[in-house]
């Protein structure tokens, strides 16, 4: 559970990240790599309440930025999720978040 600001904080993150994966279904294709990775983030830090770390994360997909390298070489990332992965995350980290 969020309180106050947070609450608002958390469900503009939700909202930010939802816009993000709508626009990545909109253009027909699953996420990059890069995407993958910090939408991927996003919703990790969103759903554990670490808001700032969220925005953070969301600020960076939005820019796509680079993995980071020590990240990069893990093979995990060879095949990012797809959307719906993604957005079944984003709607329990929601509910997590009692958004």
């Amino acid at each position: 559970m969020v309180a106050g600001s947070d609450f608002e904080l958390a469900r503009s993150l939700v909202q930010r990240l939802h816009r993000i994966l709508q626009g990545i279904e909109r253009a027909q294709r699953n996420p990059n790599r890069r995407e993958a990775y910090h939408i991927g983030m996003a919703i990790e830090h969103v759903h554990a309440g670490r808001l700032a770390e969220g925005e953070e994360a969301t600020r960076r997909a939005e820019r796509v930025d680079p993995i980071p390298a020590e990240i990069a070489a893990r093979t995990f990332l060879n095949e990012p999720p797809a959307v719906a992965q993604l957005r079944a995350a984003l709607g329990q980290a929601a509910r997590n978040q009692s958004l």
